[in-house]
């Protein structure tokens, strides 16, 4: 809630703090673990550090690897579509038809969000070269 609040030095502690628990946990706080990495790479994509957020969903998707496949390998799709649009690389259709549907749901956010914005820059990416 505090990333969505624009309270990005506290949202980054909570969920730093959340990653160090899930650790303690052992095997038992993986699915976690891997859903705050993915969260941390989300909150990077909105600050507009594509790589971090790149770096940390390939963490969330390497400690997770064991795990049934489930709403974790979305959030890393979501995350690394995103992180590429914004470095520009849109090259493989995948990436491509993601990227409508995220501009697809994300129509709904008002103009003067973080949601917004990133939806700019995914429209950016889309268009032609």
């Amino acid at each position: 809630m505090t990333h969505d609040a624009g309270v990005h030095d506290d949202a980054q502690r909570y969920l730093l703090l959340g990653l160090r628990a899930a650790y303690q946990a052992g095997s038992d706080g993986t699915g976690i673990g891997g859903h705050l990495l993915n969260c941390l790479a989300r909150q990077a994509n909105h600050l507009g550090y594509a790589h971090d957020a790149l770096d940390l969903v390939q963490a969330a998707q390497y400690g997770t690897r064991k795990l049934p496949p489930g709403g974790q390998t979305e959030a890393a799709d979501t995350a690394t579509t995103t992180a590429l649009a914004l470095m520009g690389e849109v090259h493989s259709t995948r990436v491509s038809d993601r990227l409508r549907e995220l501009d697809t749901e994300l129509a709904a956010a008002p103009a003067d969000t973080a949601t917004a914005d990133s939806r700019g820059r995914i429209r950016a990416a889309l268009r032609p070269s």
